[in-house]
Formats: structure tokens, C-alpha cells, sequence
């Protein structure tokens, strides 16, 4: 039993309205053909107003037009025809199904100029209630029909339907976007990567990103850059040493093309907003001196220093209080830093108070210099 019959107490079997829905589901593209190879009237045997008229007599309006007398406006009864096309979809084949949705909204369309003309404020409503639940059973299909939904924008604009207004600003969007996309790639993919065996190299990805750096023999040596598909620097070495041998361990090995590699000066990436995420000074491969990751929240969630790879943040008061400094001169600007990074550090130079309900900054500011804080 369909939601009209439900809407309007049929008992389950054959209604006039599941012979209305038969049409649309059973042969549209002849219907669709048949309607526009003959001038029908409002009365003729016009399959498509057929469909009207049998909705007008089930579906009786209000005192005013404005709605159905069960209450339900021209929006609220096109998404129930949507649902009944939807229930009936199982009895189209699969491979049919855009080529009746299509047609569908072309032989109920086909008539509306002559309804407007010429038809009762009933057929008006009831005809574009109907070409409503058309447009969004069509879009329910797959966002390959959007093309042919774009050919009927002008008349939908008519209907003065939100329910189609915001279904053609989704679509229109969706095409922008896809357009603004398909763009960029050609755009990315008409400009010629530059490869060189030795020098500089600029390599294009599918996906609009692209990498320069420089090689030697093929393989590469010294800086290298990577920026994400709009243009923004995401990744830079300072400088790309290749390994003489596999042999030796590095803690931060890179890989690359099947080489590897490491650092030797600054190591930068960033968000794909173009915030910092990471920066570290290596040499030779070993982290020496101060590394900084950030989230893309802006908070910073780690600071530490470095000596050959190791790190150094606690081996002395010295460097214990110089990281504190530095997350104070942080905390001070507003920038915001993970708790971990200084509640043992203060406890270890002398803080023995709690962490709730406390101004952190304040108990930071007092470790620094030496004040009793608890």
C-alpha cells in the first residue's frame, strides 16, 4: 500500500492513483513522445494529464487552493509522490530508471504552460506537486543526472517550491564545485613537469600537488619543497643528503622513491591552511636544537631541544627552566599549550600544589623566579 493510500483510506489493491503511477513507471518514454507528437487538451486523453486529473479528483483542496484539505501544501505532497515513485522503483529496471525519471519530469512539464493557460487552480496545484516529486526522484538516482536536472532549472523556477529551490542550489553547487575541480586539474595538468637528472625538478601530481626539489645522478640532493593542491608549502627540507649506506640508523630515516635520505639544516611543514605544524633544525640527520609541533588548533602540543638526537630538556635546571621560558613568552601571547609540557617540569624545580582550579601561567611566572608557589 502506497502513501496515498494510506493519506486517504484505500484499501490495498488497484487505485485510480496506482493507475496514475502505472504510467509513469510502466512506458514514460512513449508517453513522453506521445504527449508532445499530439496538441491534447485539458480534457483529452493525454496520459500525463491524465495523471493530473485523477490526483485533482482523489486529492481535493482547501476552501482557499492553497493546500490539500488534509492540510498538506504543494511541497509536503510533492515529497509524497517522491516517496511513491521511490516505493515503485523496484518495477523499473535498473538501467531504465534515469531514462523514465527524466521523462518523467518532460511529459509533466510538457503540459504545464497549456495548464497554466487553461487549467483549474486544482489541476495547477496537482501538476506541480507532481513535477516536484519528478525533479526529486530524479536527483535521488545519483549525481550523474545533475546535467539533465540543470535543463529544467528555468522552469522549476516557477513552481515557487523551497523544496526544489534549495534541491537546484545543492545541484548547482555540486556542478561548481566539480567544474571549479575538473579546472584546477587541467589547469595543474597543462603545466609541463620539469625532470632533470641533474638540477632542479618540478613534479606534478594527479592530484594538482606538486614537488620541487633538486637531484643529482637521478636521485635527490639538496632542497626539497612540497605544496598541496592549492598552491600552499606543506613540506620543506632545507637539505636532502642521500644515504652512502643502509647500514648506518637513523631515528628519522626518510623515504623517498625507493632512496633513503636524510636531513641536514631545517625541516618545515605546515597545515594545509598554511599554519605551522612542525619545525626542527637537524644536522646530519640528528635532531639538534629546539623542535616545535603544532595542531591545527593553533595549541601547542609539544616543545623540546635537542644534542645529537637526544633530548635535553631535562638533564639540567638550566634547560628545564629555558623550556619554561619559552612556554611562558607562549602562554603570554594567548597561544595556548598542552598541560604535559610544564606541569612536571614545574614540579621538578619546586612546585608541590595542585593543577585544578590554579592560573597556570601564574604558577609558571612564580617557578621561574624562584617564589614559594603551592
Amino acid at each position: 500500500m502506497g502513501i496515498f493510500d494510506f493519506l486517504f483510506g484505500k484499501k490495498k489493491g488497484t487505485s485510480k492513483h496506482d493507475e496514475a503511477d502505472m504510467y509513469t513507471a510502466k512506458d514514460v518514454t512513449n508517453l513522453s513522445k506521445d504527449a508532445h507528437s499530439r496538441n491534447w487538451g485539458i480534457d483529452d486523453e493525454n496520459p500525463w494529464m491524465h495523471i493530473v486529473n485523477v490526483r485533482t479528483k482523489l486529492m481535493p483542496l482547501n476552501s482557499d487552493g492553497t493546500e490539500l484539505t488534509t492540510g498538506s501544501d504543494i511541497d509536503d505532497l510533492g515529497k509524497m509522490h517522491y516517496e511513491e515513485y521511490k516505493t515503485n522503483e523496484s518495477n523499473v529496471p535498473q538501467n531504465k530508471r534515469k531514462e523514465v525519471a527524466i521523462n518523467r519530469i518532460e511529459g509533466l512539464s510538457s503540459i504545464r504552460e497549456y495548464i497554466q493557460s487553461e487549467g483549474s487552480d486544482e489541476q495547477k496545484f496537482h501538476l506541480d506537486a507532481s513535477i516536484i516529486g519528478a525533479l526529486l526522484y530524479a536527483s535521488s538516482i545519483g549525481k550523474h543526472l545533475n546535467e539533465d536536472l540543470l535543463k529544467y532549472k528555468e522552469m522549476s523556477e516557477k513552481l515557487e517550491s523551497d523544496v526544489v529551490s534549495n534541491l537546484y542550489k545543492q545541484i548547482i553547487g555540486k556542478e561548481e564545485e566539480n567544474e571549479k575541480w575538473k579546472k584546477q586539474i587541467e589547469e595543474k595538468k597543462s603545466k609541463e613537469s620539469i625532470e632533470n637528472e641533474n638540477g632542479f625538478n618540478k613534479i606534478f601530481e594527479d592530484d594538482g600537488s606538486y614537488i620541487e626539489m633538486y637531484k643529482k645522478d637521478g636521485i635527490p640532493n639538496g632542497e626539497y619543497k612540497k605544496f598541496n593542491s592549492d598552491g600552499v608549502l606543506i613540506v620543506h627540507y632545507e637539505y636532502l643528503l642521500p644515504l652512502d649506506s643502509n647500514d648506518i640508523y637513523y631515528e628519522n630515516l626518510i623515504e623517498l622513491d625507493g632512496n633513503n635520505f636524510i636531513v641536514d639544516g631545517t625541516y618545515k611543514t605546515w597545515h594545509n591552511d598554511g599554519s605551522i605544524k612542525c619545525e626542527a633544525n637537524f644536522i646530519k640527520g640528528e635532531l639538534n636544537g629546539r623542535k616545535i609541533e603544532i595542531g591545527e588548533d593553533g595549541m601547542i602540543d609539544r616543545i623540546g631541544y635537542f644534542k645529537d638526537d637526544e633530548s635535553i630538556d631535562w638533564n639540567s635546571e638550566e634547560n628545564m627552566k629555558k623550556k619554561l621560558r619559552e612556554i611562558k613568552k607562549y602562554m603570554t601571547n594567548g597561544v595556548e599549550v598542552y598541560s604535559v609540557e610544564y606541569m612536571g617540569l614545574c614540579e621538578s624545580l619546586g612546585y608541590d600544589g595542585g593543577w585544578s582550579n590554579v592560573d597556570s601561567l601564574e604558577i609558571i611566572t612564580n617557578v621561574l623566579s624562584n617564589k614559594k608557589n603551592k
